[in-house]
């Protein structure tokens, strides 16, 4: 069968998280995919409301699936996103799907948070036949981000400070992401080097391939940089160039091997 050729990438603008970098990594790997197995079934897990990868994909003309535990921001995606034909959003857990359900699973800024990344590995295997790509995107769990996350927890949230960057926080979402996520109430319980995330999948059985830093800096005490021209380009684009240990998130795809 013929593979359905994508759309052109939705036009986004960049973010301090890398927002446009990331979809244009998660969009390659999933044009990858549909060229060898015909038009791919996608899961995108913990997707949120859609707004960052389940919807702009669905619009590239791919049949995309988005899951989340989170009720409210499921409600919440189907409600925005409901023109779109190609994609649909459930209350599920990956648990509830048979095996080999999908071709491509992404699973988005998601390991960080569930309390046994082996098992839910395992899991996100098991929905995959032979040869089928995962998607992986997660923060450095040593890097700038998470070390600045602690400072806010720490020292900002604490004190008479955390007013005034709280107004300066609440500006910077207005102009970069806008409604992508409603569930607030889920920190991150895991936190990664590069070395244990590979090593974790590769004792699932998955093959790395591409890997890939997505920015240097994120997160509201950097807020302020990020009101100057340009500077989430910059970001986005020196993490290229930086070591991965040095960069606040990474990106990865993954094949099964057996």
């Amino acid at each position: 069968m013929q593979g359905t050729m994508p759309r052109d990438t939705p036009s986004v603008e960049e973010t301090a998280y890398g927002f446009k970098k990331r979809l244009e990594f998660v969009a390659n790997a999933v044009g990858r995919a549909s060229t060898r197995q015909g038009s791919p079934r996608v899961l995108d897990v913990g997707c949120g409301t859609g707004n960052l990868l389940a919807a702009p994909l669905a619009r590239m003309g791919y049949h995309v699936t988005g899951i989340d535990v989170h009720e409210e921001s499921i409600r919440y995606a189907r409600e925005q996103h409901r023109d779109i034909r190609t994609l649909k959003f459930e209350h599920r857990a990956i648990e509830d799907y048979p095996s080999e359900s999908f071709d491509v699973v992404i699973c988005s800024e998601v390991l960080e948070h569930v309390d046994d990344p082996k098992a839910f590995v395992r899991e996100l295997k098991r929905l995959l036949p032979g040869g089928g790509t995962l998607v992986v995107t997660v923060p450095n769990g040593y890097g700038p981000f998470e070390a600045q996350s602690w400072i806010w927890r720490n020292l900002v949230e604490s004190n008479r400070a955390y007013a005034a960057m709280r107004r300066v926080r609440a500006r910077f979402r207005r102009n970069t992401s806008g409604a992508a996520f409603l569930n607030a109430d889920s920190g991150h319980v895991n936190f990664f080097t590069r070395a244990a995330l590979e090593s974790l999948l590769t004792d699932a059985g998955f093959r790395i391939g591409d890997f890939r830093a997505r920015t240097i800096v994120c997160g509201a005490l950097f807020a302020p940089v990020f009101l100057l021209p340009g500077a989430t380009r910059v970001n986005a684009r020196l993490a290229d160039r930086l070591p991965t240990w040095t960069v606040s998130g990474w990106m990865l795809v993954a094949t099964v091997t057996r």
